[in-house]
Order: C-alpha cells, then sequence, then structure tokens
C-alpha cells in the first residue's frame, strides 16, 4: 500500500511476477541421472547412506500427500 492508501501497483505486479517464475520452477519436470560418483561423494560427507529415488518418494507422499489441482 502506498502512503494514500491506494494499491502499489508496480510491487503488485513484480510480486505476481515472482510467484509465476516460482510456480513455473515447481511445476518443471527435471530428468536427472543419478550419478555414482556423487551419490559417494555426499554419502562420505554426510556419514549416511542416500536412499533410492523410489523410496524417497514413498516417503515424500507419506509426509506430503499429492494434492488435487
Amino acid at each position: 500500500m502506498l502512503s494514500n492508501n491506494r494499491v502499489n501497483f508496480f510491487k503488485f505486479t513484480t510480486i505476481g511476477n515472482i510467484l509465476n517464475e516460482i510456480r513455473a520452477y515447481q511445476q518443471a519436470d527435471y530428468a536427472y541421472k543419478e550419478d555414482p560418483k556423487i551419490i559417494s561423494v555426499l554419502e562420505q560427507s554426510m556419514g549416511t547412506v542416500i536412499v533410492d529415488l523410489k523410496e524417497m518418494t514413498r516417503i515424500s507422499r507419506i509426509l506430503e500427500p499429492p494434492s488435487e489441482v
């Protein structure tokens, strides 16, 4: 809001554009190939074993089920 209680349309438009960009990145399908070397380095640096994609997806859906839009 501006000091005269009017909407700041420049700021309103800027925020809308940023939110649209975020939404586009969230909906994009990223097809990454697993690289065993990178996984090994991450496991060693974190001191843990990284679970596979299917297990991560299963856990993710339990914690945050997909919503219907």
